[in-house]
């Protein structure tokens, strides 16, 4: 069975305090149906060629000239169909003012700054192969991000490092270089969007709850899945051990 992951960022670096990716994992043949079943609800009167979570929330876009009333209904319904789909859920959450006190840009030079989408990308990609063992997924899992991000080019090409500084017990499951595509075309990246809106606003309005995900609707059912929260302790603990393995590595 061929399984896919589809993720999408939220929060503009320069304004948001932390930055989000999101996104939901599904067998190859649930997100076929997914896709059709999401082409179904943007057709729903009025009708939009696409779903953009931040457009919806400030009326604007695909939902200019939209009442709250009729805004609200088609965000349920986007819903709805994610969770008629998808298996698992998973987030990160980049805490960007504690990522820049634990790597100032001193250490990186001048004019670098740390980097909280590759700090999710990795986060995400890591925690995603270690839970495969738990959930009992052995395939290796076909991962697909929006194309909009700056870093791709960065992530292509040094997936091979990557993979080869992976945990021995996670390496295996690790397969080909992540894909980056438009979220128009490829409607999945619709729902991530969806969902890591709603992290971000909830880790930023409402901290005491960015353990679990609150919608202003009652979901049909709860997707499991995971998030992870780079706060300073994490961000602390994942910089010593970067720095054990390169003494350890150096010393061998």
């Amino acid at each position: 069975m061929v399984w896919q992951a589809f993720f999408d960022e939220s929060g503009e670096r320069k304004h948001s305090p932390v930055l989000v990716l999101g996104g939901f994992l599904a067998p190859y043949v649930r997100w076929q149906d997914f896709t059709e079943q999401w082409k179904l609800m943007l057709g729903k009167k009025p009708d939009i060629e696409y779903f953009k979570m931040n457009d919806a929330q400030k009326l604007r876009g695909q939902f200019r000239g939209w009442s709250e009333k009729d805004r609200d209904e088609r965000v349920r319904a986007a819903y709805r169909t994610i969770e008629d789909h998808v298996s698992f859920q998973v987030s990160c959450i980049v805490d960007i003012e504690a990522l820049h006190k634990i790597v100032p840009k001193e250490e990186l030079g001048r004019r670098k700054q740390p980097n909280p989408y590759y700090v999710a990308f990795s986060g995400i990609i890591t925690k995603i192969t270690q839970y495969q063992r738990t959930i009992g997924v052995s395939e290796k899992i076909d991962f697909i991000f929006d194309e909009r991000v700056m870093e791709q080019s960065k992530i292509v090409d040094g997936w091979d490092a990557f993979k080869e500084n992976a945990p021995m017990d996670t390496r295996d499951l690790l397969g080909s270089v992540p894909v980056f595509g438009d979220d128009k075309q490829l409607l999945p990246l619709q729902a991530a969007d969806l969902l890591a809106w709603w992290v971000r606003k909830m880790a930023t309005e409402e901290p005491d709850k960015v353990p679990r995900v609150s919608f202003p609707w009652q979901p049909n059912r709860t997707i499991p899945g995971l998030q992870i929260h780079c706060d300073e302790a994490w961000l602390i603990g994942a910089r010593d051990a970067i720095i054990s393995s390169r003494q350890g590595g150096a010393s061998s």
